[in-house]
């Protein structure tokens, strides 16, 4: 028996055995179905993930959400990897913010 997708019945736990981004995202293999089901199932399963999310109450300070931003980074573009990905950066230490 496999398991691929595992979620608690009394605590708001799901985990994932597989990368459900693959499907939208990646088109360098064959063996990824990109058919319209499994581009919906991709999109269930980020909906379903981001609706338990937003029922958390915890929150981040606001300037702790500012300085972990992407936007804070200065990647490095290591170009085409192969083997499905299109692209690779590459993140090191946040930017000055002056």
């Amino acid at each position: 028996t496999y398991v691929s997708t595992v979620k608690a019945k009394r605590y708001p736990i799901t985990g994932f055995q597989w990368h459900p981004e693959k499907n939208a995202f990646e088109w360098g293999s064959s063996a990824i179905p990109h058919s319209e089901d499994a581009i919906q199932v991709t999109q269930h399963a980020a909906s379903y993930l981001v609706s338990e999310a937003r029922k958390s109450l915890n929150r981040p300070e606001s300037q702790k959400v500012l300085s972990n931003l992407i936007y804070n980074y200065k990647p490095t573009y290591c170009g085409y990897a192969g083997r499905g990905y299109d692209e690779v950066y590459i993140f090191t230490q946040p930017r000055s913010r002056f």
